[in-house]
């Protein structure tokens, strides 16, 4: 049994309500005696202990996250020292092209902090220059990157730089809560920035978009072990979705239940959804579990990856790739979804030594539901990270969807 690492002040959820199979073995260990059989199977299977002091990091893999931190906040007190930057005065969206008595203190604003590297003069005109400071710096704080300065832009130009200066603060306090060790090699996600990045020592060597929940169903921060990959999974609906949401959807529209490929269990045997009377459920419990069979229209898609945990979150592909292309990805009932999953799993198996690519492949093509168990589980941690240095060096901030920094701030 490992043990799963809450981080505190996190504003967690008591549980997601993504599917009711992911708590194989969930039953937590307490007492001394337990701690000691958690210290020793962390550093066995993943080289570390979860009881070394916190500081930067029990190795170097949290190093290049503080780094990035403290060569932010030394940027950003520079800043304040000097008097920071001025309010832009709120007025007709500016687009590219146009002129605007603003576009030079648009222009002083995004030199300040690195957006824009030219001359900044007082020519009205917002040129291409200036756009393309502008998409940096959309891009930078997780906005739309068309360019064009609306309202929602503009109040993010003119957080003041003590705010950014708190919230840098805020999240090396969070990165001081994470596992002393991260990992040889893990899965980190962001959900805050709506990513996911795979780490081997200094390096990401996979990165994608993912989606998490939405703002009433947080997904929560912990970290766990990665210990299974399950190809064409079946999906187990909670009871909440199932009481809430599929009785009124199968009464409407039995049809399309049958087609998306759900079907009832009742004590190991499934029957058909048309062997029920839906209209004669409608605001009662449902007796019964309801699943979706493995297939195109599965809402998991091709792939689940599971890490047993009490808050019954997992990793998961899905049938829903549009989401993938919004800049916000607050869209789940708590699990992440994410975007290149054959490619997660590829490299989690690869250690299996007999779970080649093609193999995998062929699995999928298979449609059979089949469940592997990692030979050596890998790291995940569930992270909530509203700034961090990119890989070109950059400072990256994002709202504080999930009131967390606001917690934390509470606590400290």
């Amino acid at each position: 049994m490992v043990k799963r690492m809450p981080i505190s002040g996190s504003n967690q959820p008591m549980h997601c309500i993504c599917d009711i199979s992911n708590r194989i073995d969930a039953k937590p260990l307490s007492g001394w005696l337990a701690g000691m059989l958690i210290a020793a199977l962390f550093q066995i299977l993943v080289g570390f202990s979860p009881f070394v002091p916190a500081a930067h990091s029990a190795d170097n893999s949290k190093n290049r996250f503080f780094r990035g931190l403290e060569n932010g906040l030394q940027l950003y007190q520079r800043i304040a020292s000097q008097s920071g930057w001025k309010l832009i005065p709120s007025g007709p969206v500016m687009k590219p092209g146009m002129s605007d008595m603003r576009v030079p203190m648009l222009r002083q604003r995004l030199s300040i902090t690195e957006d824009f590297i030219g001359n900044p003069s007082n020519d009205p005109r917002y040129d291409e220059e200036l756009v393309e400071a502008v998409v940096n710096f959309q891009n930078r704080n997780g906005q739309e990157p068309d360019g064009v300065i609306g309202k929602d832009t503009l109040a993010t130009l003119n957080i003041p730089v003590e705010q950014r200066i708190k919230q840098i603060k805020i999240n090396i306090e969070r990165w001081r809560r994470m596992p002393p060790s991260l990992g040889k090699r893990f899965v980190l996600v962001n959900m805050a920035g709506f990513e996911l990045d795979v780490i081997e020592g200094d390096r990401t060597v996979l990165e994608m978009r993912v989606v998490v929940g939405k703002i009433y169903h947080k997904t929560p921060m912990f970290s766990d072990l990665i210990r299974f990959v399950e190809i064409n999974p079946y999906w187990n609906a909670p009871q909440s979705i199932a009481n809430n949401e599929l009785v009124q959807s199968f009464a409407a529209d039995l049809a399309k239940a049958v087609s998306d490929g759900y079907e009832i269990v009742r004590d190991g045997q499934s029957t058909p959804v048309t062997s029920v009377d839906w209209h004669s459920l409608s605001g009662k419990t449902v007796p019964f579990l309801i699943r979706q069979r493995p297939g195109p229209k599965n809402v998991l898609g091709k792939f689940k990856f599971l890490f047993p945990n009490e808050y019954n979150v997992y990793l998961h592909d899905t049938n829903a790739k549009g989401l993938f292309s919004k800049t916000v990805r607050s869209f789940s009932h708590g699990c992440v979804r994410i975007q290149q999953p054959e490619a997660l799993a590829n490299y989690l198996l690869k250690n299996n030594g007999d779970w080649p690519p093609e193999r995998v492949a062929a699995a999928v093509e298979s449609g059979k539901n089949i469940r592997v168990t990692l030979a050596k589980p890998v790291p995940v941690h569930m992270a909530y990270m509203t700034t961090w240095q990119d890989k070109r060096g950059f400072l990256q901030f994002r709202p504080d969807i999930y009131g967390r920094d606001a917690e934390l701030v509470k606590e400290l």
